[in-house]
């Protein structure tokens, strides 16, 4: 009959209806997948810059949900933290004085209680210009530098000071640079004599030798132990 005919078709279309939204949801699903990545390991992530939000220069924001990646952007990092490695960068008038196997303290800001001992792994061969320092940009290596013992605590991205020993001279005594003065033609420091709140301080003459670190060897003038001014005395007492 003709009811029956109509409700065939009703039924077809509904039907029809239904494979399409099916269909949709498979396709929505199957997108929803392949955005999805799934780590090979356990870790912590490390969220890469985003330098198509950033302004001109060096500083970029992370990535953050919402951001439209870019093709072949590098949005995330899931590091080994057992290899960590630290970078850093060497000025080309500093570069004859460095080699590979050359050991470093450094500390890093984020765990202040500890300083860090290694050695330089790698230099890169050919140097790079360095935008950061202002105008005319500087020339410098990357020098990557491998932790004897890493530390739980650090994470990719924290900022270092490092001190890279280029010469070692053992048996010497050494005093901070602020503690030498030139006085009359001659370099002097001042020696605390003890007394009430060690406020008195003798100067003797001192003959310098290497420099290096912030610190000045003392080849004669100073005995091991001796405690110096870092200020000139005569000079805070006016």
């Amino acid at each position: 009959t003709a009811d029956q005919q109509g409700g065939q078709a009703t039924i077809l279309n509904l039907d029809q209806k239904r494979q399409k939204a099916l269909r949709d949801v498979k396709m929505y699903e199957d997108r929803i997948a392949a955005m999805t990545v799934k780590a090979p390991v356990d870790g912590t992530m490390d969220l890469q810059p985003n330098w198509r939000a950033g302004n001109f220069g060096n500083s970029a924001p992370e990535f953050k949900e919402g951001d439209r990646a870019y093709a072949g952007a590098e949005v995330a990092q899931l590091p080994d933290l057992t290899t960590l490695l630290l970078k850093a960068r060497v000025d080309e008038s500093d570069r004859g004085r460095i080699q590979t196997g050359n050991s470093l303290t450094a500390r890093v800001d984020a765990v202040p209680d500890k300083d860090f001992t290694g050695r330089i792994s790698n230099i890169s061969p050919l140097a790079k210009m360095d935008y950061s320092q202002g105008w005319p940009p500087q020339k410098n290596f990357e020098v990557l530098m491998q932790l004897d013992h890493p530390d739980p605590r650090l994470r990719p991205g924290m900022s270092t000071s490092d001190r890279i020993v280029v010469s070692s001279i053992p048996g010497v005594v050494t005093v901070p640079k602020a503690a030498v003065f030139p006085k009359n033609g001659r370099t002097v420091v001042y020696v605390s004599q003890g007394g009430k709140d060690n406020d008195k301080f003798a100067e003797r003459a001192v003959t310098i030798g290497h420099r290096g670190g912030g610190q000045i060897e003392i080849v004669s003038g100073v005995a091991a132990g001796d405690r110096v001014a870092l200020r000139d005395p005569v000079q805070v007492a006016k």
